[in-house]
Order: structure tokens, then C-alpha cells, then sequence
């Protein structure tokens, strides 16, 4: 039954996450067909554990109607002065067995001895006592603690996920990883998240990313005006990133929520969104610095603005080299978006 309730749970949970659109908030929803799959694979195993459950529970019962009839057929044995010694249940396996073994020799050949009944016999009720003997083995194997270890680590998930709520990312997981580009250029790049800076040269080869380069700065680079909305804000940004004399003096808009970090003045912020790669697991943190023409130190982290301004650049002694920045002409506080992260979208 155990096992019946964990699959329809995890069932519900994916179905859950789908309908009411929070699976956005684990994966790329290019990868969603897996986890909506899941539903009917969980699904199915579900069914066939609540059938399984059913059957054994039938088997159960027609195992206590043979204890009862063999309990009234012992009380009407005494009842009539007939007192016999009890009946294991080995003994009436062999007692079966021992009567089908000597029906089906006496009507195929009446020539066998007595001896050879004999020794057949003996070798059955062997086999029975191997059989009881294996089948206490995997009785002891199958500790109560073991099952509890086991449908603990399944359920502990599965109840988080149902019944916390959704944690939406924001400024306090980047003070908790840190805000440097020194995580992407580390040795083992696939180990850190990514700051400010889209880098997903990181997921293709040499060529193919050059040419998606080449692709972007074409497509957004011509443009005198770029907005960076959600299906374009990884593209154009890195292209940004990439190739910011190409931007200079150009105007963009972007949306974020506010982030400070470093020697930054009262007028200077950073407006950032959490980008998600694949899944949750590997989520970065994207977007500018933004220069506003009037003090914004009233402005609380996670406010989420939309500002346009005109694109330069600027030398950056946190990060140790030069940044583009806007320097921002309007602006607005807007609502956080029903899904406030953006994707990386691959050709």
C-alpha cells in the first residue's frame, strides 16, 4: 500500500507542477515533455501497485479462511474423541504432494516398488524444508527498518514539494553564491554559476558558437533599439556581453530586481534575472549595471524596475576589467513577472 501511495503521489506532484505552470520554476521548459511524461509512467506504476495490493490482499483472505476451516475441522475432531497431533503447514504440502505423486505413479506403472516411493517421498519433503528454510532467509533480509530508510528518502521530497511552497530565486541566493565573475572563469567552469555575463560557449562546440555569434550580433546588433524580453534576453545580452562596442550608444531595455554589490554609488544599481541553463540546479544570475540620473538608495533589493537607457561602458574594479552599463533615461517599478526567470533557448 506504501508503495501504492508514493507513485500516486509523485504522480499528482508532476501533474500539479504542470497545470498550475510551476515547472518552470525547476527546469527549461525545452525539457518539460520529460517530466510531463513522468506522468503517465508514474501514473501506470500506480495502478499496477494498487492491483498488486488488491491481489495479495485476496490471497490473504482465502490464507485465514483455510486457518478457520482448519480450526473447526480440529474442534469437531476432538468433539468426536479423535485427537490427532497438529497439522504444520509443510506436512500438509508434503501430504498433498505425497497423494499426487503416488496417484500419478499407480496409474502410469504399477510395477514401481515400494522402495522407490519411498525414496521419492523423502526427496519432497527435502525440498520443502529447503523451500521453508529460503523463504525465512528473505523474511529476515526484509527488515522493518529497511523499509523505513527506503520509503523515508522517497517520501521526504515528495511531501516538501507538495506541501512547501514554491521559493521563487532572488538577491539573497546571489550574497549566498557570490557576485564575481571569477565563477566562470574558474578551472572547472561547469561547477560554478554564472554571473552578469551569459556564457554558453560552454555548451557547444567552437564553430557552432561562432556562428551563433555571428548569428546574434546580425540580429540584434543592427537594431537601434534592443529589448530584452524573455524569449530573447540570454541571446541578445551575451551578444551585449560579447561584442559591447557594437551596442555603445544604442538603447535598451531590460526589466530586473535590484541588486547592490561593491563600491557602488546612490545612483547605481544592478538589475538582474535568474537564467536557467537546464534545470534549477545550474542557475545563473544575468543582467547590467545601471547608471540612473537621480539617487535610487530608497530603492529595496528584489524591487523589480524596468528601465531604458542608452548603452556604455565602464572599467569595474569589482570585477577587474570593463563592463557594459546603461545609463538609464526612464523607469518604472513594475510587478514581478508570473515567471520571473528567462531561458536559455538553443537553435
Amino acid at each position: 500500500m506504501i508503495r501504492f501511495i508514493i507513485l500516486f503521489g509523485f504522480t499528482y506532484f508532476f501533474l500539479q507542477l504542470h497545470v498550475s505552470g510551476n515547472i518552470s520554476k525547476y527546469i527549461n521548459m525545452k525539457y518539460s515533455y520529460l517530466s510531463f511524461s513522468m506522468i503517465f509512467v508514474m501514473g501506470f506504476l500506480s495502478i499496477y501497485q494498487l492491483v498488486k495490493w488488491v491481489k495479495e490482499g485476496d490471497e490473504k483472505e482465502k490464507e485465514r479462511e483455510i486457518k478457520k476451516q482448519l480450526k473447526k475441522q480440529k474442534k469437531l475432531e476432538k468433539k468426536q474423541g479423535k485427537v490427532q497431533p497438529p497439522v504444520e503447514k509443510d506436512d500438509l504440502f508434503h501430504n498433498s504432494q505425497k497423494a499426487h505423486i503416488q496417484d500419478v505413479h499407480h496409474s502410469h506403472d504399477h510395477h514401481h516398488t515400494h522402495e522407490h516411493d519411498h525414496e521419492h517421498h523423502h526427496h519432497d519433503h527435502g525440498h520443502s524444508h529447503n523451500g521453508h528454510h529460503s523463504h525465512d532467509h528473505s523474511h529476515e533480509e526484509n527488515t522493518w527498518y529497511k523499509k523505513v530508510f527506503v520509503y523515508g528518502l522517497l517520501l521526504i521530497p515528495l511531501i516538501t514539494g507538495l506541501f512547501l511552497p514554491v521559493a521563487t530565486l532572488n538577491s539573497t541566493i546571489v550574497k549566498a553564491k557570490g557576485f564575481h565573475f571569477a565563477a566562470i572563469e574558474d578551472d572547472d567552469p561547469y561547477s560554478n554559476h554564472q554571473v552578469l555575463r551569459p556564457n554558453s560557449s560552454l555548451y557547444y562546440g567552437k564553430d557552432e558558437y561562432s556562428s551563433m555569434e555571428q548569428s546574434d550580433l546580425k540580429t540584434y546588433g543592427s537594431k537601434q533599439h534592443v529589448t530584452l524580453n524573455d524569449g530573447n534576453y540570454f541571446r541578445a545580452l551575451e551578444s551585449i556581453y560579447n561584442y559591447p562596442g557594437n551596442y555603445e550608444n544604442k538603447t535598451i531595455t531590460l526589466k530586473g530586481f535590484v541588486y547592490r554589490a561593491g563600491d557602488l554609488s546612490n545612483n547605481q544599481l544592478y538589475l538582474l534575472r535568474f537564467g536557467i541553463i537546464h534545470c534549477i540546479a545550474d542557475a545563473g544570475v544575468y543582467g547590467m549595471m545601471v547608471d540612473f540620473p537621480k539617487d535610487m538608495k530608497a530603492e529595496k533589493e528584489n524591487t523589480w524596475l524596468q528601465v531604458t537607457g542608452t548603452l556604455s561602458t565602464i572599467y569595474n574594479h569589482q570585477f577587474q576589467g570593463t563592463i557594459p552599463y546603461l545609463q538609464v533615461t526612464s523607469w518604472k517599478v513594475i510587478q514581478q513577472p508570473s515567471d520571473p526567470y528567462v531561458y536559455r533557448k538553443y537553435n
